[in-house]
């Protein structure tokens, strides 16, 4: 397998199910930590056994947060369970931005004044 970094830093070919720490691929970590559940913050992947969804720690963490900050803001999860959510997210972007992109529409259309 050929790995490499791309512009970003960030590994480019390679599969989080090809990435073991210890005996645990990187997706059976982050399987453990998100979960979505149809009725549960609209089916959308959040923190396992909370209504965080991956897309609220993106957010948090764009707006500048460290994994620390966010803990602290909700102490009901770890820190394992942030870098999980980040872990998700980068492996699918495209579809959590998607997610977030709809929300923002669904705010605005909710407050057209803004």
């Amino acid at each position: 397998m050929k790995v490499r970094l791309n512009n970003s830093g960030n590994l480019s070919g390679v599969r989080a199910e090809d990435i073991y720490f210890g005996s645990m691929s990187l997706a059976a970590a982050y399987r453990q930590h998100i979960i979505s559940t149809p009725g549960i913050a609209g089916g959308k992947p959040c923190v396992s056994g909370t209504r965080i969804r991956v897309q609220d720690i993106v957010i948090r963490t764009e707006l500048g947060d460290s994994p620390d900050e966010i803990v602290s803001a909700w102490p009901q999860i770890t820190l394992a369970d942030v870098h999980a959510a980040l872990s998700y997210y980068y492996d699918n972007r495209d579809a959590i931005d998607t997610m977030i992109r709809q929300s923002d529409e669904l705010v605005a259309k909710m407050n057209p004044s803004r």
